[in-house]
């Protein structure tokens, strides 16, 4: 994986994040910047993470720091299930079904899992004002159309992979930014993200069994 990620000193005011996307999690003392949906994952999980090149590898290590979250969730008295779209029941369920599920983290890919984790309220999720990857939702129907996708080398800048364009588009992609959006001087802000929508495209079985377009 391609995918850049650092992680930043909460209490140093000079420090400024540039990429797309900032993290806040463990109440605020941890806090990092990522240009892409593996990235921010990459920063919950550890940096180990950019080095798994497996999607399957990269699957069980989601899985498993989710079933953490989800133990930790129950300790806070929310019932929390791990989800995954391929599957009918959860992949991890601490009370073995005898408790309706309040909270649903979702590990079909990153953009599910940070998504999910930022409507438990695990972490905080901002976006630059120019992108929208998570306050929008959509997810690109091809690679030529993802923010990722590099048309010169036919590549995936994510996750640095060989691609066709017309490719359909995977879970994790991301709509072209906003070039128009910024101030005179071309700043742009950080915009908190409110709760999101996990539309069909970003679930595993509606994307890959043919369930939407």
């Amino acid at each position: 994986m391609k995918m850049r990620f650092r992680f930043l000193d909460p209490n140093n005011e000079k420090q400024k994040p540039a990429m797309p996307f900032v993290l806040d999690f463990n109440d605020g003392e941890t806090k990092g910047e990522a240009d892409s949906p593996a990235g921010l994952v990459a920063l919950v999980v550890g940096p180990e993470y950019a080095d798994v090149e497996d999607e399957e590898v990269a699957w069980h290590v989601r899985a498993e720091a989710m079933e953490g979250h989800a133990l930790w969730l129950a300790a806070l008295g929310s019932a929390a299930v791990v989800v995954d779209g391929s599957v009918p029941e959860p992949v991890f369920d601490p009370y073995r079904g005898e408790q309706t599920p309040d909270v649903e983290l979702r590990v079909d890919s990153d953009w599910a899992m940070v998504a999910s984790l930022h409507n438990a309220g695990l972490v905080t999720l901002y976006e630059r004002e120019d992108v929208s990857v998570f306050r929008d939702g959509a997810a690109p129907a091809s690679c030529r159309e993802c923010a990722y996708y590099d048309a010169g080398e036919k590549r995936c800048r994510q996750f640095d992979a060989a691609l066709d364009s017309e490719a359909p588009g995977c879970l994790d992609g991301a709509a072209l930014p906003n070039e128009a959006v910024g101030d005179r001087k071309g700043k742009r802000r950080y915009v908190q993200v409110g709760q999101i929508e996990i539309p069909p495209a970003r679930v595993k079985a509606s994307r890959y069994l043919g369930l939407v377009s």
